[in-house]
């Protein structure tokens, strides 16, 4: 059994206050076992390629529910917040957050 995605793209808007960045890592997790639902983290990244000190350690979810897409901002985490990160790796195992690297 296999499952497909549609056959054509389609645009969607990222979340107010979002700024494109270079470098940033997407890492899909929590996907149904035949596609139709899935979440997808956007962590980091450069937002100016001419200024090497424009990092950023903003953390979005993409989900998707087998219908539409939706963009929030992960707020409310424990802890203190990773450092500005650009030309990392960024990983989900078990439910937990894993960066290396940047």
């Amino acid at each position: 059994m296999s499952a497909t995605l549609g056959s054509h793209w389609q645009k969607h808007n990222a979340p107010a206050g979002w700024t494109p960045s270079l470098g940033a890592t997407t890492t899909v997790y929590d996907t149904a076992p035949d596609g139709s639902t899935f979440k997808a983290i956007v962590f980091g990244g450069r937002v100016s390629a001419q200024d090497s000190n424009a990092n950023e350690n903003q953390l979005y979810i993409l989900q998707y529910d087998g219908g539409s897409l939706r963009w929030f901002w992960l707020e409310g985490c424990k802890g203190e917040s990773p450092v500005t990160r650009y030309g990392h790796s960024f990983s989900v195992l078990s439910r937990k957050f894993l960066l290396f690297g940047g």
